[in-house]
């Protein structure tokens, strides 16, 4: 059991996550990997995102992947982290998840990254007018 799925990354190539599978998480993940100015090509800085956000992704060939895995199946990834098609999705899109909500998670729990790849911080303010830290992903 789980809430797997597998990021088809190329035509060999994916990255498998347990836990977090679902559209609502995938999507806000892949844009802050875009923000990050990451492609399909960059797998371990994207296995590294995944592992930091939510402690868990491995990066493997398709072939000894679940991608069958009756939870979310395959998302089929063009080289620029765009979901271009889905594979063995038996079920409708999980949205447990609200969309901004976890891309706070994902950019807090990714500073780390963004720190070693010295991507300088600025201030944001929330919907809520709250401000928080965030970085200039303009800089990258």
């Amino acid at each position: 059991m789980g809430n797997r799925a597998v990021l088809q990354l190329n035509e060999t190539m994916g990255m498998y996550v347990h836990w977090n599978g679902g559209l609502d998480t995938i999507k806000p993940f892949l844009d802050i990997a875009k923000e990050y100015g990451l492609k399909a090509g960059d797998a371990e800085d994207l296995k590294e995102l995944f592992q930091l956000a939510f402690s868990q992704g491995e990066i493997g060939k398709l072939n000894f992947l679940d991608c069958d895995n009756y939870d979310n199946g395959v998302y089929v990834l063009d080289e620029d982290l765009n979901i271009v098609g889905r594979k063995y999705t038996r079920y409708p899109e999980q949205s447990e998840h609200n969309y901004k909500e976890m891309l706070e998670h994902i950019r807090t729990a990714t500073v780390s990254y963004a720190e070693k790849k010295a991507v300088p911080l600025t201030e944001a303010v929330t919907d809520s007018g709250a401000t928080i830290g965030m970085y200039d992903l303009t800089a990258i």
